[in-house]
């Protein structure tokens, strides 16, 4: 027997929890509300839903979504962007570069990436494409049918899977040419610390796991960080550190200039 706390779907947006059940006995009533409880857990396997059979005899629940505060959705015949320039970008109250500006460094340094992510703007292809890196990084735009994350962390993945000799071709590429060649995002499965500092490198690699708490990168990419942080006679210690030693010497910024 263990200890279990309930709380509610909007008290629980932003955390990493390790098992969640979610209880759909009441449907949900607002837009992205079962999106929040179904992603609160990193892995699908540790969260369980509880729905009422409805009158046919099936498990069936409630999807809120407001189509109307869907840019890509929304009725052609009204532009859902100001299309004039870069100034529009500066209109939006949540998105990802205004909310970084209201933190101190330290609190960068400490804010979870997966946490982050929940402040970034989706907008459509057509109109990714015609932005520049420093709209889509000072914005925290991400692209329709892509992946939610900052641009910068879609960069550094196709920097390390590139070959040393090519990684200068990225200077030459637009945002939406490193969306379309970046490879994906792989699933992340966080874990207690106290479970992390037993882990091996394989196991971690093997599982894709990361520390809850620390940022929300493969430990390749925090190992990688941490390579090209310390001088070059002291990256041979790396290969006999455990990967949660890693994970806290690691910088959070990512490794591709």
């Amino acid at each position: 027997m263990r200890l279990a706390f309930a709380l509610t779907i909007n008290k629980a947006q932003g955390q990493t929890l390790e098992r969640v059940g979610v209880s759909l006995e009441t449907p949900c009533f607002s837009h992205g509300q079962l999106y929040v409880a179904a992603s609160r857990v990193g892995h699908p396997d540790n969260i369980r839903f509880f729905v009422p059979r409805n009158s046919d005899g099936r498990h069936v629940t409630a999807n809120v979504v407001y189509s109307e505060v869907l840019p890509d959705t929304a009725d052609a015949s009204e532009p859902p962007f100001d299309e004039s320039g870069a100034a529009g970008w500066g209109d939006f109250d949540d998105n990802y570069g205004e909310y970084r500006s209201t933190l101190t460094e330290s609190e960068r340094d400490s804010t979870p990436m997966h946490e982050q992510h929940e402040h970034l703007r989706r907008v459509p292809v057509a109109h990714y494409q015609t932005l520049s890196e420093e709209q889509i990084v000072d914005g925290g735009i991400y692209c329709t049918g892509c992946s939610a994350e900052p641009f910068e962390i879609t960069r550094e993945r196709l920097w390390l899977s590139l070959p040393v000799r090519d990684r200068e071709q990225l200077d030459r590429m637009s945002p939406y040419e490193v969306l379309m060649n970046a490879p994906s995002a792989p699933r992340l499965q966080a874990v207690p610390s106290n479970v992390y500092m037993k882990m091996s490198a394989s196991e971690v690699m093997a599982g894709n796991v990361v520390c809850d708490g620390l940022d929300w990168v493969t430990f390749e990419v925090s190992r990688e960080r941490l390579r090209r942080s310390l001088p070059q006679d002291e990256q041979a210690d790396i290969d006999n550190m455990t990967p949660y030693e890693v994970a806290m010497m690691a910088p959070s910024q990512p490794c591709a200039s």
